[in-house]
């Protein structure tokens, strides 16, 4: 047995020893082949540009692939620095987008499936011990109609605690003008000469009903001259708008405005709508048109005893330490706290149709933009098959001298790659130096129309990789029919003239 076992062993080496010398020989000749095709590539290519440089007594006719073959890499360039910038714009668009709405709103919201959510109270630190999580506060919402004067405007009321609030957005940091803790105690709000009622109306409490002019009793002169009297602006709760709904309402911090909601009482024809006097406590600039235009803030007391909700609130903003795992954080609240009847919705599920909206605009672009490489990319196919009409003889002399067909197709591949990289390289290059420039000069944007005041950029490796690889991969397919019809050819047929 030792004998047989020694025998097999020792057939056994050297079987595999001389497989292992056949791999690498075959790897040494494989490459071997690939450097001399590059070999042959790159003189081909160095011989054009020679020609192209000879003296004006010593010049021949310049070829046509010298020209071609610059068109092509200039237009490679050219495509590849197109689709880099607006790429780069397109995700310092939707960057800023994502900063602008994570500094207004929440990472997640906690909501139940019922409308009661009284014990938020006793919830609260609960969800604030769940490992990930970084801050919440409670909110209530409901849409409401604003007016001063003449100037109605719809709106999302939104009552919130300003000493916690701070932990989950960044109102605090968005005040332009007054104070967002104002909302909690108004007699810090300015007082302004308010403007004389324009009918004999008396002042309407805060908790009576609209009433029609002529169902409304006439006011005392006193009242007509004097307008409202400061003790009654003081007692007015504080409310927080935005910088273009304050602009809409003709509205700054200290003048009054009513807020209209229809989840009044049932009267004899049907819901009676419910109006209250707020005080404007601060205006606010999120950067964001959206919700400038469209939100107001409260407190929560007020919002509760506004909307008749005791104690309940709609549910509560949560803010993660990671905010690209919102919705796995979520689900862990969620889990922490039992599961139903609370759920969790993330940033991601809220602005859905917002991010996904942006993505297939920034999908679109890339796909016009690749146009201008696919056409770069059928100049380089231009120039090989002219190459291959031009080097007839010259693979003809190879084939003669024993070079295979996959040597001469590796030859044209090899010319075809280069110039799609030489091109890719430069348009990679200018790409990078564009965004460099526009993230450190930058580009003025007018504010009041794009609400932005400078064109955001943000460089993506990745999307660098991935515009570098399309490009090779589209010069690789271009030269697949050159290489293909050079590989075909017949050293008879290249011969024959001579």
């Amino acid at each position: 047995d030792e004998t047989v076992r020694s025998r097999a062993l020792g057939a056994a080496a050297p079987t595999s020893l001389s497989s292992v010398r056949g791999d690498a020989a075959a790897v040494i000749l494989s490459a071997a082949a690939v450097v001399a095709a590059l070999f042959l590539a790159g003189r081909w290519l160095q011989a054009r540009a020679q020609l192209a440089h000879l003296q004006p007594g010593q010049r021949r006719k310049r070829p046509a692939t010298v020209v071609m073959t610059a068109i092509s890499i200039a237009g490679v360039s050219v495509g590849v620095w197109a689709l880099t910038v607006v790429l780069s714009v397109m995700s310092g668009f939707e960057a800023d987008l994502k900063k602008k709405i994570l500094g207004t709103n929440a990472h997640a919201l906690l909501l139940k499936y019922s409308s009661d959510f009284s014990e938020w109270k006793s919830v609260m630190p609960k969800v604030v011990s769940v490992p990930g999580v970084a801050g919440a506060s409670p909110f209530i919402l409901n849409e409401v109609i604003l007016s001063q004067g003449q100037t109605p405007t719809g709106a999302e009321l939104k009552g919130i605690d300003p000493e916690t609030a701070g932990s989950v957005n960044e109102l605090p940091r968005q005040v332009i003008a007054g104070e967002l803790s104002w909302i909690s105690d108004p007699t810090q709000i300015p007082v302004r000469e308010t403007a004389k009622p324009r009918d004999k109306a008396r002042l309407l409490g805060d908790d009576q009903y609209l009433q029609d002019t002529f169902e409304r009793k006439e006011a005392h002169p006193d009242e007509l001259a004097k307008g409202i009297p400061p003790e009654t602006l003081q007692k007015m709760p504080g409310i927080c708008v935005g910088k273009e709904m304050s602009h809409a309402l003709r509205a700054w911090v200290g003048d009054v405005i009513q807020v209209i909601t229809p989840l009044g009482d049932m009267g004899p024809t049907g819901p009676i709508p419910r109006s209250k006097s707020f005080r404007v406590a601060c205006i606010l600039y999120s950067g964001m048109y959206e919700y400038d235009s469209k939100f107001a803030y409260i407190g929560i007391p007020e919002a509760q005893k506004f909307f008749r909700m005791g104690e309940s609130i709609t549910g509560l903003e949560l803010k993660f330490k990671d905010v690209d795992a919102a919705r796995a954080e979520g689900r862990r609240v969620v889990a922490a706290l039992g599961g139903f009847p609370y759920r969790a919705k993330d940033w991601a599920e809220l602005n859905r149709n917002l991010f996904s909206a942006l993505k297939l605009e920034k999908l679109a672009m890339a796909i016009i933009l690749t146009f201008i490489v696919l056409v770069a990319c059928f100049n380089i196919l231009s120039t090989l098959i002219m190459l291959v009409l031009e080097k007839t003889k010259e693979i003809s002399i190879l084939k003669s001298m024993g070079a295979r067909d996959s040597s001469v197709m590796k030859i044209f591949v090899l010319e075809g790659l280069v110039i799609g990289a030489i091109g890719t390289a430069m348009g990679l290059l200018l790409g990078l130096a564009s965004c460099s420039f526009i993230e450190r000069f930058g580009l003025q944007l007018d504010p009041d129309v794009y609400y932005i005041s400078n064109l955001p950029v943000n460089v993506d490796s990745g999307q660098f990789v991935m515009v570098a690889f399309i490009a090779v991969a589209l010069s690789y397919l271009a030269t697949l029919y050159p290489a293909t019809k050079a590989s075909r050819l017949s050293p008879v047929d290249g011969l024959r003239e001579d």
